[in-house]
């Protein structure tokens, strides 16, 4: 499973859990404008049924430097294959 978003200078951090796991950070700021990236990836033992959950934390990206203007998370794809 991939979580494709757009990182840039706007962005911020979310909390991405599966199947209600614990949660991973993932940081999205980035100094420029970059579509399309995998942000989070996950392999599954087996095939079957899941559940992602992104959070939207709040907090700026580049933590704790925060050289975030903003606290966006972009969503452009979800990616799910079965090999």
């Amino acid at each position: 499973m991939l979580w494709f978003a757009k990182l840039g200078a706007e962005n911020g951090e979310a909390a991405v859990s599966i199947d209600g796991g614990p949660a991973e950070v993932v940081d999205t700021y980035a100094a420029d404008d970059i579509w399309g990236v995998a942000a989070y990836r996950k392999e599954f033992p087996t095939s079957g049924r899941h559940t992602i959950h992104i959070e939207i934390l709040g907090q700026r990206g580049a933590h704790p430097n925060e050289r975030s203007k903003d606290t966006l998370i972009f969503v452009d794809g979800i990616r799910v294959e079965e090999e």
